[in-house]
């Protein structure tokens, strides 16, 4: 293999392959000795430590310890193949295979909107260790006052994600977490026009961008963002909705800059 790059790097796996405590062929390591990785599976600034039997041993991010890879499964381990963490299509800016999950609802009633949001960011990050939003949901459900964000982080660490909450976060905040790969969960008021937004407060995933709209997984289903009407309350009408972007950054920073709320910073632990 030519032209192996040695420094940092960003890796996406070409087809569903492993993490590898040693650099031999799958079949012959027991499962304690890998981690099994889906396609299209990006993993950012990794080190590369060790190259020997066509594999690059790498240095993970988030405290995730030192793994090998073989090199034919991977993209990035090449000077000339540097992919970025999303994926591009025209002027959206995304991440691929993100996944949706539905909170049923009867337009009013939006409280586990924060939940469905970050089940499908533990699902995304930590794939397999969450079949669907009701396994979150069993976890969640054991403790006190479920809705805190306090019990959100302690449910998330129960499947291997961390992610950080704040009051102060603005429309560039969004797009960097895209940009690195990561979703963003924002929080936002979903009744009355957008110029005088007001009531329940509802969560969506950002997942992509362009110059005008942000790419939203909605667990709710599809919404009038200018008004705050419900236009669909189906279980796949939210999946991949585009909401304009300068009218949901109204719901969204309701106090002006730099004053909106939602979760961040999603990686492993």
């Amino acid at each position: 293999m030519t032209g192996l790059h040695w420094g940092w790097v960003s890796v996406v796996s070409k087809y569903a392959t492993s993490l590898k405590k040693k650099p031999l062929d799958q079949k012959d390591l027991s499962l304690n000795d890998r981690a099994d990785v889906v396609a299209d599976r990006t993993i950012v600034r990794c080190k590369v430590v060790n190259r020997e039997n066509n594999h690059t041993q790498l240095e993970l991010p988030n405290g995730l310890g030192k793994w090998w890879v073989f090199d034919e499964h991977w993209y990035g381990l090449t000077t000339d193949l540097r992919p970025t963490p999303y994926t591009s299509k025209d002027d959206l800016r995304y991440l691929k295979n993100f996944p949706y999950y539905y909170q049923e609802s009867d337009g009013k009633a939006w409280s586990n909107s924060q939940a469905a949001c970050l089940a499908m960011c533990v699902s995304y990050l930590n794939n397999g260790s969450i079949k669907g939003f009701s396994d979150y949901l069993n976890v969640i459900n054991k403790y006190e006052n479920p809705t805190h964000h306090p019990i959100h982080r302690k449910t998330m660490e129960h499947f291997g994600v961390a992610a950080t909450f704040t009051k102060s976060a603005d429309v560039q905040d969004i797009k960097e977490q895209i940009d690195k790969g990561k979703p963003a969960v924002i929080c936002f008021f979903s009744k009355g026009h957008y110029t005088r937004a007001k009531g329940l407060r509802h969560y969506v995933v950002v997942t992509g961008y362009t110059e005008s709209s942000w790419l939203v997984q909605d667990p709710c289903g599809e919404m009038d963002i200018e008004n705050g009407k419900w236009i669909q309350l189906n279980s796949d009408a939210g999946r991949n909705i585009r909401y304009n972007l300068g009218i949901l950054n109204r719901r969204f920073e309701n106090e002006g800059g730099a004053s909106g709320e939602g979760w961040f910073n999603f990686r492993l632990v």
